[in-house]
């Protein structure tokens, strides 16, 4: 009999007056931390944050069928597929799409989170504390993918945790709860994913959730085995599809016949973040005077974009990268090493961190304040963004904190740092548990494949690493729930064998 049915493990009564204390005393507790946890996410701003990227994704929002399923290479329909969506169905109701985007995005992750703390109670306390400090839960204000994906990573991560522990019991639903379907938690699990990986490339990383996911429906047995086979062959099928027609694109565009190209560029952006960010000595340095040019990595990148083909530029960005290396004195491996040290510390590079502390600073009263970086709205006035992006409409705020600015957490990274390490531990313990141990060896794998992936690249970038070491802080969190019931159980065992022999 699976140790989740705890309707089958008696509980010792306890004085009715004594319980019924106890249970008002959590209840205070529970009300008091909903109240301030809520407190703090109206404390953020819904408003959206415009970047250059997002006038990117915007601008292929408006123009899906013109500009296909990627832009410039690497950039796919997926996010901007999301804003066209959002804008219809917000024109329905009469309300600015981007609000509506950012209100979206936030509902998003909040949900996930809540479905989490629905699932697992107390123990989902750690993630409720990170959803609260201000420095993430700005990221879902960003037109940006980042946005929508740590909303749909979360879910995806707690409906993967989910499917385990329908897998690992008795009955088809989860004692205590409603009764869940393994087999509709599974294809959910895997609809997300899609969602996940025809966003951005990168999270296709987090393959291993939905292979597990896939494997527990294909035990199960019956219809739900039947269900496994149908929804990994048509995920693969829709993907590789995807994937293929990007790759013809990108070939017919660039001369690449690759999924995702201009890679080089993000590599050398990444390399010279190492060199000048991180070892700011370097800046001195007359060997590489030629690519630190005026403190900006995009001086030297805007010479190599302007060459005529893609074979130069990848050509051209190769050499450049050789140089930087050479320059430092120092060799790839050694930088990959530090690099993928970095991912398991958080990130080493936070290349939004100053547009996090602004806006989670700040009450925003005009569209004016959330340009970020966005130079031609800079150049141009915020007459330019609302004729040529945002179809003659002015965005207004749509909910500004009623508390006073709410100073963002300067420890963002250090929390999530710490939370990572104590994540990694719970995973190693929940190896040496019969049924914590698949979801323990898929939240290591992932964790190890985003280290491997984001080392060899040198991008341990918190934005480009927050969305899979979110799935890895939720996975465990789920392992965590599974072993504190098991400890549970076997102090509960005792008393019932007592009970019988009595």
């Amino acid at each position: 009999m699976s140790d989740y049915n705890e309707e089958l493990i008696p509980v010792p009564p306890e004085p009715p007056n004594r319980a019924r204390r106890r249970w008002s005393v959590q209840a205070y507790l529970a009300l008091a931390f909903g109240v301030v946890a809520a407190a703090l996410v109206i404390a953020v701003d819904i408003f959206p944050i415009i970047t250059n990227d997002s006038l990117a994704y915007i601008g292929h929002s408006n123009s899906l069928v013109t500009t296909g399923f990627i832009q410039i290479g690497y950039r796919q329909f997926g996010y901007p597929f999301f804003l066209a969506s959002v804008d219809t169905m917000a024109s329905l109701v009469h309300l600015e799409p981007l609000l509506a985007t950012v209100l979206l995005q936030r509902l998003v992750y909040l949900s996930a989170v809540a479905f989490a703390v629905w699932l697992w109670r107390w123990r989902a306390i750690p993630l409720v504390v990170l959803a609260i400090v201000p420095s993430l839960l700005t990221y879902t204000n960003f037109i940006l993918t980042e946005g929508i994906a740590i909303g749909l990573v979360a879910w995806y991560a707690v409906l993967v945790a989910l499917v385990v522990r329908l897998g690992s019991s008795s009955s088809d639903g989860v004692p205590g709860y409603p009764r869940i379907s393994l087999r509709a938690a599974g294809i959910l699990a895997s609809l997300v994913y899609v969602l996940l990986a025809l966003i951005r490339f990168q999270y296709a990383l987090l393959i291993i959730g939905v292979l597990g996911v896939w494997y527990v429906m294909y035990r199960a047995g019956g219809k739900v085995r039947t269900a496994s086979i149908v929804t990994s062959v048509s995920v693969v099928l829709l993907l590789s599809l995807f994937f293929g027609a990007v790759t013809l694109e990108n070939g017919r565009e660039l001369g690449a016949f690759s999924p995702s190209a201009r890679g080089e560029r993000s590599r050398f952006w990444a390399t010279w973040q190492v060199a000048f960010t991180l070892n700011p000595e370097n800046r001195s340095n007359v060997v590489l005077a030629q690519f630190y040019g005026d403190g900006s990595p995009y001086t030297f990148m805007g010479s190599v974009d302007s060459l005529p083909s893609y074979a130069d530029q990848q050509h051209a960005y190769a050499e450049a990268m050789e140089g930087v290396i050479d320059g430092m004195n120092t060799t790839w491996a050694t930088q990959r090493l530090a690099s993928a040290i970095g991912v398991l510390e958080g990130g080493r590079i936070d290349d939004v961190r100053s547009m996090v502390q602004a806006a989670s600073q700040a009450q925003f009263d005009s569209i004016e304040e959330s340009m970020f970086r966005a130079r031609p709205i800079r150049e141009e006035g915020i007459g330019y963004f609302i004729d040529r992006y945002n179809d003659g409409k002015r965005v207004q705020p749509l909910i500004l904190s009623p508390l006073a600015p709410l100073r963002t957490f300067p420890y963002f990274v250090s929390i999530l740092r710490w939370m990572l390490l104590s994540a990694i531990g719970v995973l190693l313990v929940g190896l040496f548990v019969r049924l914590s141990r698949l979801l323990a060896w898929i939240g290591i794998l992932t964790l190890l494949s985003t280290v491997a992936v984001f080392g060899y690249l040198l991008m341990d970038n918190v934005r480009f690493i927050l969305v899979p070491l979110l799935f890895v802080l939720f996975a465990a969190t789920g392992v965590g729930d599974i072993l504190w019931r098991q400890y549970r159980s076997r102090r509960i065992r005792p008393v019932r064998s007592a009970e019988s022999s009595g």
